[in-house]
């Protein structure tokens, strides 16, 4: 699974891909398919009104003299009543005149934008994981008991700047940590609050006794919602106790994954 960071950058590069497919290959394939259906439509058909002998013999009265002097101005001739449109218009921006250099300062001028807005989303999750709350799943001296059973009182602090509000804290004492807690398949024990816990405040959250003696397995996670962000947060715990000379040896279990937050 990838991390957040890494997902970061994977959308980061998609999207420059993604600019550079649309400018250099979107355009170009725009452009023939415009310009092409554009030349073929601009092939006009031979004039049929050919004046007549009475028309051409026919003198010219002042209007019509001067309507004709006006067409053979040399300003005028090349005019069409869609000169304007065409000057302006989509087809002129893709059929006019480019070359690779202007594709580049477009693909440039994208890559800003799309520098500029990733800059934004980074400064912005910076500041949320600078003020947010952090609060991890912990304990105190775990101690046994006469029958060879942990007894672990457990706690949890805040070490973020806001304040966090533990929603679900869950346990389970077990043989074996499969890899992965989605692996697991127990059901688990604890249960739901709505606890406020403040920045630099431990908070006790009882203490618990493992059902079997000897070897063991510590597992636990606790859900909070830090207030700064609104968002949900989950931290796991694991302890492997090897109880021997009347004390509760214990030591990090799980590896990472079983010891990881969010």
């Amino acid at each position: 699974m990838l991390s957040p960071q890494n997902r970061v950058r994977l959308c980061f590069l998609a999207t420059l891909f993604l600019g550079f497919a649309a400018v250099f290959g979107g355009l170009p394939l725009a452009r023939y398919a415009v310009c092409s259906s554009q030349s073929q439509n601009s092939t006009s058909p031979p004039n049929q009104n050919h004046p007549t002998n009475a028309q051409k013999n026919k003198p010219d009265s002042g209007a019509n003299s001067a309507s004709q002097r006006q067409e053979k101005h040399p300003a005028n001739q090349n005019k069409t009543p869609n000169t304007i449109e065409n000057n302006y218009g989509p087809d002129a921006l893709l059929c006019g005149e480019s070359k690779l250099t202007d594709l580049a300062l477009v693909f440039f001028t994208f890559c800003l934008a799309v520098v500029g807005w990733f800059s934004l989303r980074s400064n912005e999750q910076t500041t949320i994981d600078l003020e947010r709350a952090y609060v991890l799943l912990s304990h105190g001296q775990p101690i046994l008991d006469g029958h060879g059973h942990v007894i672990l009182p457990l706690e949890t602090v805040n070490v973020g700047r806001m304040t966090g509000i533990l929603k679900e804290m869950r346990y389970k004492f077990v043989h074996k940590l499969p890899a992965k807690p989605e692996e697991a398949t127990w059901k688990w024990e604890g249960g739901e609050m709505d606890w406020s816990l403040p920045r630099d405040i431990r908070r006790d959250m009882g203490a618990v006794s493992s059902p079997y003696p000897g070897h063991i397995f510590f597992a636990g996670f606790i859900r909070y919602q830090d207030i700064f962000s609104k968002k949900w947060h989950t931290s796991w715990t694991a302890i492997e106790f090897t109880p021997g000379g009347g004390k509760a040896n214990n030591k990090r279990g799980g590896g990472d994954p079983w010891n990881a937050w969010d």
